[in-house]
């Protein structure tokens, strides 16, 4: 009897610790699943043009209040259930697991499911329930159930009812949340639909839940509630969310406590959010990366060594961003005509959404100077034999340019002036050793790539900046060169990635913070450097605003 109360007393005071763990000392994971590309005519086109934008909020402040976040769109039914699946074994080690789900969902004979972008649409559908495409969300609260300190399972799946006929919206999950002690908490009560939003904007539950995630010292309760309240005012009460699950003395905070917060409020800047993020590293274009200074394509035919991290780098940096809330273009081993394709269709994007726009652009691949002047270098790019070195300026200048871009006028000058409130900023990690040194085309080249001799010319040059509040970071400083790294990115990659999504940082404190972790990293071997005039507050993630 006394081995039984001491064990239950020891269950007890180790449950207790657990709760009382600080929030940025959990192990927070988070799973995003946004279906909007169905297959079934009757799906089409209806009510759910807003899903992306609504899981790239959300992800951003999950991210920003230290979620891992891990998002996925357009899954089959068999790619959700192995989603689920294997985010329930990554659950068991956590201490807090959610998922999230939009798109559209359904009930049938009283049990709710999630639709599969390869749902089927049919009288008939009860007969073959998930080979149908229909995914109980029973599943989902399987899977986050795991966790050590608290579980839920958010869904927005009820935009639209083209089972009109049959239903609409779902059922109460009560016996479901109560049996596997997870929170689920619903974009819309029982039997009804969640509105899409306005076209281009959100939903008004994304909105209001990534807002009221962002609160510091909001229990989980109370962030309901609050949440309920948003939505019902944005929909003049056609729509109202619903929480199911028992919290008993549960509590839960997604940004620091009642003990910690202070009065701040951490908040995603409103104002436009575009991207283009390029990668270039298989530069003879045969399909791998693994071509070095040595091959035969480098000394015989003139392109420059291939970069194996490139492409890592700018998928990483990619991603990061539309968590972040950014529209993102995104192009890999683009030759001279889809850069300066791409550089067109982004310069009218960044026109078209004003002077309040925050403008990034992340380039990884190889870049050189010539004369004082930079250049991008595409993928496919043949440098000839010449020796720049018998050239003048411009003539090595008007050589190059037939191969590469010019940093001046291809990027900057398609850039708008901001506003105060707007941002350009620019990400070079393209300042390594000079791709084509071992063929001997002339000193002033410079460039990032997987190593060989050294330059006699190295790094790229300073930059004039004509725009305000237009800042260039460059992986290393003026006249040096920057590593390619080791392992799956480059060391500046490495660092960017750990504090792009770092909350409450400003643009310049996030550049320092990178800065410190680069020159850390390399043992000082590599300083980045930064082009930046006043930048003010301004955040990529979200901002610390005093109340």
């Amino acid at each position: 009897m006394i081995h039984i109360w001491t064990t239950a007393l020891a269950v007890c005071l180790l449950q207790t610790a657990t709760w009382a763990r600080a929030p940025d000392q959990q192990k927070r994971l988070a799973l995003l699943i946004g279906n909007y590309s169905y297959s079934a005519n009757d799906l089409k086109g209806i009510g759910v043009s807003n899903v992306v934008r609504d899981l790239n909020l959300l992800a951003s402040s999950l991210s920003a209040t230290g979620f891992v976040v891990e998002t996925k769109q357009n899954l089959t039914a068999v790619a959700l259930r192995d989603a689920l699946s294997a985010f329930g074994r990554q659950a068991g080690n956590a201490d807090v697991a959610i998922i999230y789900f939009t798109g559209f969902g359904v009930q049938i004979d009283q049990v709710d499911y999630l639709a599969a972008v390869d749902v089927e649409v049919s009288p008939n559908v009860k007969v073959r329930m998930e080979a149908s495409g229909y995914v109980s969300i029973q599943k989902a609260t399987d899977a986050v159930q795991r966790a050590k300190l608290f579980s839920m399972v958010i869904v927005e799946a009820n935009r639209s009812d083209p089972w009109a006929s049959r239903t609409r919206g779902f059922v109460n999950v009560e016996s479901v949340a109560a049996d596997s002690d997870v929170i689920v908490f619903y974009g819309s009560q029982n039997g009804t639909g969640s509105s899409d939003g306005p076209a281009g904007g959100n939903g008004p539950f994304a909105a209001a839940l990534a807002k009221r995630i962002l609160e510091p010292g909001i229990e989980v309760g109370l962030l309901a509630r609050r949440v309920k309240a948003d939505v019902i005012r944005a929909t003049s009460g056609a729509q109202r969310p619903q929480l199911y699950g028992e919290l008993g003395e549960r509590e839960f905070y997604f940004l620091g406590t009642p003990a910690t917060s202070k009065r701040a409020s951490l908040l995603m800047p409103k104002q436009p959010r575009l991207a283009l993020v390029i990668g270039n590293g298989d530069y003879n274009l045969n399909g791998n990366s693994n071509d070095d200074g040595n091959s035969s394509a480098v000394l015989a035919e003139g392109y420059a060594p291939d970069l194996p991290n490139a492409s890592n780098d700018a998928r990483d940096i990619a991603e990061g961003l539309k968590r972040l809330g950014f529209l993102v273009d995104h192009i890999e081993n683009a030759n001279y005509e889809n850069m300066l394709s791409s550089l067109f269709e982004f310069e009218k994007k960044v026109f078209d959404a004003g002077e309040d726009a925050i403008v990034v652009v992340f380039y990884a691949g190889h870049a050189l100077q010539v004369g004082g002047a930079n250049f991008l270098v595409p993928a496919g790019a043949k440098f000839p034999a010449v020796d720049l070195d018998r050239l003048t300026g411009p003539q090595a200048e008007l050589t190059l340019s037939q191969y590469a871009l010019p940093l001046q006028t291809a990027l900057l000058g398609r850039l708008k002036n901001p506003s105060r409130l707007g941002l350009n900023l620019i990400f070079l990690d393209a300042c390594r050793e000079n791709p084509w040194e071992r063929r001997s085309v002339g000193r002033n080249i410079a460039s990032r790539s997987t190593g060989g001799g050294a330059s006699r010319s190295r790094g790229l040059g300073e930059v004039r900046i004509d725009l305000r509040r237009t800042a260039l970071a460059f992986a290393t400083k003026p006249g040096d060169v920057a590593d390619d790294g080791d392992n799956r990115n480059s060391p500046y990659t490495t660092a960017l990635k750990a504090h792009l999504e770092e909350p409450g940082l400003s643009v310049l404190q996030l550049l320092d913070k990178v800065h410190q972790k680069v020159e850390n990293d390399t043992s000082g071997r590599q300083v980045p450097w930064t082009n930046a005039p006043s930048l003010g507050q301004t955040c990529l993630a979200a901002c610390q605003v005093a109340q």
